[in-house]
């Protein structure tokens, strides 16, 4: 089985580009897992809203919907918005999440859309990778 692992770093970056990506490769995963359900979940996971500055321009931020990502995250489909690599994975539980479901062997291959989702520099990824084997 297939999971998938999605992650922006900042508040004005949406998801939707990796989601369908990512979702057409696990589709062929052979694990007869709903992926319609599950990309409806998607969908609604992350939330569009405008907000207007003190100046009177409007600008577009998402928002994770935490319940949602989390009955996401029981589907081996892990989805964290707004936290930077910077803090680092400890800083992104579903980023730590993941890794326990890995070791626990919850699912055999780990899709990400940019190898930068799992860490901000090539130490940190290196790191990820050998910890998920």
């Amino acid at each position: 089985m297939d999971a998938l692992y999605f992650r922006v770093s900042s508040e004005r970056q949406t998801t939707q580009n990796q989601f369908d990506d990512l979702l057409h490769v696990a589709e062929k995963d052979g694990s007869g897992r709903d992926w319609n359900r599950i990309m409806e979940m998607i969908s609604r996971c992350v939330i569009e809203e405008h907000r207007t500055g003190t100046n009177g321009t409007t600008r577009t931020v998402y928002r994770l919907d935490v319940r949602l990502a989390a009955d996401l995250a029981r589907e081996c489909v892990y989805v964290e918005q707004g936290r930077s690599g910077k803090i680092g994975a400890r800083r992104r539980p579903l980023f730590e999440q993941m890794k326990r479901d890995a070791a626990a062997r919850k699912f055999d291959r780990l899709l990400v859309w940019k190898v930068s989702r799992l860490g901000r520099d090539m130490r940190e990824v290196i790191a990820t990778v050998y910890e998920l084997v």
